[in-house]
């Protein structure tokens, strides 16, 4: 019993040995039938959490960047809204970063801004890195995300491939999530601020109305 408890340490399976030491106690008399069913279920608790997280990891590392662009643009951005960030690298260039974009229209749309353009690129102002470049987008001038959520993709590079892009971009995920989530609150709280002082100015003219012989 104990050789088989420690090999079941060294191999990382320590729910499997917390459920033999359970057993094993019980049968030597040390602990009663409750206390073993106890360890025995935080021991299956303990797989079912980690089955969870292993999925949930495993989902977030298989988003591709159009599922990651189109989760920006429907759930995470303030709707008619322009969004713009960089997360500065260093690859010996001049002015090397990952940028994100969510572009806006008004042209199209007269009586309302839409998102227009959803972007994810690496930018470099050095010749020598320029094949370093890479950038994937939904939408565009002619062809707004708005009007057309399910366009084509577009991946431009002068020298990666859309794989070698998409495996890089990946990389910047939750940190472009975060930035975005921070703008978003900005924007909601300005917003709500902004609607207050409306409401503010129509109850004090209401007022001045009413006051009025």
């Amino acid at each position: 019993m104990s050789r088989m408890f420690d090999d079941l340490i060294r191999e990382g399976r320590d729910t499997d040995a917390l459920r033999l030491m359970a057993r094993g106690m019980y049968e030597n008399g040390k602990i009663g039938h409750t206390r073993m069913s106890m360890m025995v279920r935080v021991a299956d608790e303990l797989d079912q959490k980690t089955r969870e997280l292993s999925f949930v990891r495993g989902k977030q590392q298989k988003q591709s960047v159009r599922d990651f662009l189109v989760d920006m643009a429907n759930n995470e951005i303030v709707q008619g809204e322009k969004y713009s960030h960089r997360i500065e690298i260093d690859d010996g260039g001049f002015n090397s970063y990952i940028g994100f974009d969510v572009d806006v229209d008004t042209w199209k749309h007269k009586s309302s801004k839409v998102t227009s353009e959803v972007r994810i690129y690496r930018h470099t102002n050095s010749v020598k890195k320029l094949e370093n470049e890479w950038s994937f987008s939904l939408g565009n001038i002619c062809n707004q995300y708005a009007d057309e959520p399910d366009i084509p993709l577009k991946f431009a590079s002068y020298g990666k491939t859309p794989d070698e892009a998409e495996t890089e971009a990946v990389q910047y995920f939750t940190a472009i999530r975060k930035l975005i989530r921070k703008q978003t609150s900005d924007y909601k709280i300005a917003k709500a601020a902004s609607a207050q002082e409306e409401r503010e100015k129509l109850l004090a003219r209401l007022s001045e109305l009413e006051a009025t012989p």
